[in-house]
C-alpha cells in the first residue's frame, strides 16, 4: 500500500501466507496529559491507522480503511471514506461547543473574580 509504514523487507524472498500480510501508515502521535487514576499521564489521544488486511476474512478490510483510536486502547475500527467523515465532522462539532464552553468560562472566571475583589 503507498505510504506504508511497516517494513516488509523480511518478507521478501520468503514464502510468507498472504493473509500475513498488511499494511499500516499513520501520522505523529499526539499526546495529552489524562488523568484516568489520580495522577495525569500523556496518552495518545485522536490517533487514526490507515490499515489493509488483502486476504482478511472480513471482506470490508482487504481494502484500505480507518481505525480512529479516541484515546490509548479505546479504538472505532473499520471506518471506510463516509464512516471516517462521520467521525470527523462529529468531532468538528464537539470542537465548536468546546470553544463555546471556553468562551462562557472566560466569562464566568471575570465575573466570579470581580465578584471576589467586591466581597
Amino acid at each position: 500500500m503507498q505510504g506504508c509504514t511497516i517494513n516488509h523487507g523480511h518478507e521478501a524472498g520468503r514464502e510468507v501466507f498472504p493473509e500475513d500480510v498488511w499494511c499500516w501508515t499513520w501520522a505523529e502521535p499526539m499526546t495529552l496529559p489524562v488523568n484516568e487514576n489520580g495522577t495525569p499521564e500523556e496518552m495518545a489521544v485522536l490517533s487514526t491507522v490507515i490499515k489493509v488486511e488483502p486476504f482478511s476474512p472480513t471482506i470490508s478490510q482487504r481494502l484500505p480503511y480507518a481505525v480512529v483510536e479516541l484515546v490509548e486502547d479505546q479504538f472505532i475500527e473499520n471506518l471506510d471514506p463516509d464512516g471516517y467523515e462521520t467521525v470527523i465532522n462529529t468531532l468538528a462539532e464537539r470542537l465548536d461547543q468546546m470553544r463555546e464552553t471556553q468562551r462562557r468560562l472566560v466569562e464566568i472566571r471575570a465575573a466570579y473574580r470581580a465578584q471576589q475583589s467586591r466581597a
